[in-house]
């Protein structure tokens, strides 16, 4: 997993901190797709690459929000 630089708030733990990317799928099953099936190993690498999300580094949630966005400041208030 990739850290992202940019810190992001989490809206499930409370956290602010840099994300990690996330890559979605298997690493496994693209390896058999690709092993046995070349067109669909291809697409599902496509996919992979492109479903590609920032995580909470510290509670693995994708409920992340920019830190300065109206929703975390109110969040942060509370």
């Amino acid at each position: 997993m990739q850290k992202c630089t940019k810190p992001v708030y989490c809206v499930a733990c409370g956290t602010e901190a840099p994300a990690k990317v996330e890559t979605r799928g298997s690493l496994l099953i693209e390896i058999v797709l690709w092993m046995c099936f070349i067109i669909p190993g291809v697409i599902y690498s496509l996919w992979r690459t492109g479903a590609r999300q920032n995580v909470c580094s510290s509670c693995g949630s994708t409920q992340v929000i920019p830190p300065d966005s109206p929703i975390a400041r109110r969040l942060k208030d509370q």
